[in-house]
């Protein structure tokens, strides 16, 4: 079978040693450069042997709605005894959802009711 000259049949074309690349080469720009030069210069200073593309911007957006429910699951998944644990020690449990940048908070009485069994109406 052939192949084109610098194909690489069937291979993964991951970079396996990439990040660690990226860093080493990312620490051997000083603070002045960065200060002083356009992002396309300093790009091409580091991979002047890569092939770079550079996308167009677009504005960043945080976009994590509120869910409860999945604390509740979390909470469940705890257990009950460490549920019960943690309102002993703090009178209420707190979660701090750090990539949504919600804080959730169950009193005793709603920590304790994700336990009760279900109840037919």
């Amino acid at each position: 079978m052939s192949r084109k000259p610098g194909a690489i049949q069937g291979a993964d074309l991951r970079d396996a040693d990439g990040w660690n690349r990226v860093l080493q080469l990312a620490n051997t720009v000083r603070p002045d450069e960065l200060a002083s030069l356009d992002v396309h210069e300093v790009l091409r200073r580091l991979f002047a042997e890569e092939a770079v593309r550079v996308y167009s911007s677009r504005d960043v957006r945080h976009d994590f709605p509120p869910d409860r429910e999945k604390i509740a699951d979390i909470l469940r998944s705890l257990g009950e005894a460490e549920v019960r644990r943690l309102l002993d020690e703090h009178g209420e449990v707190s979660i701090e959802d750090e990539l949504s940048n919600h804080r959730y908070r169950f009193s005793a009485d709603e920590a304790l009711a994700l336990f009760a069994p279900p109840t037919l109406h």
